[in-house]
């Protein structure tokens, strides 16, 4: 009885040991570009502003990354609220990122407008966030934004935080 359950525990070992060699295999065999990259820069968060005139609340979301590869990806939302369209919503796929120490220059298009997509699809959104660092006795957070499609504007935080990084 002893002999059957020494070879059974060998052979569980063996097994074992064949089940880690051909993971590690695995893991090597696949190409270093599909694994994930660590992002070498990135930005995150969220700004409330207000535009005068007409004093229209306007908010961005933004999180986007580039690895040590120069791979960038990420998205904006841009929630338009006016009074004459409400409800509009843009979604900005990021097309490049350059971060300056506490300063992020964002590039994208719009990929998504709920409500003039004929006018804005496509079109180039530039957004420059500078992360004033957080808590009450910091400065707040400036956003600018830059778009064909929209103007410029450049505006304080009045709610909300960005990361940059």
């Amino acid at each position: 009885m002893e002999t059957r359950n020494a070879r059974h525990g060998a052979r569980s070992t063996g097994i074992k040991k064949l089940v880690l060699v051909l993971t590690l295999l695995a893991v090597l065999a696949i190409p270093s570009g599909a694994m994930a990259a660590q992002p070498a820069h990135s930005v995150r968060g969220h700004a409330i502003v207000v535009l005068d005139p007409p004093a229209e609340i306007q908010q961005m979301s933004i999180s986007a990354s580039v690895d040590a590869n120069g791979d960038v990806s990420g998205m904006a939302l841009w929630p338009i609220i006016t009074p004459d369209i409400p409800g509009w919503i843009w979604r900005i796929e990021v097309t490049g990122l350059v971060v300056d120490e506490n300063v992020a220059t964002i590039d994208g298009i719009v990929v998504f407008d709920n409500r003039l997509p004929e006018e804005n699809l496509g079109c180039p959104v530039q957004f420059i966030v500078t992360d004033n660092g957080s808590g009450s006795s910091q400065p707040p957070d400036v956003i600018t934004f830059n778009s064909d499609c929209t103007g410029y504007g450049s505006f304080d935080s009045l709610g909300g935080n960005f990361t940059v990084r």
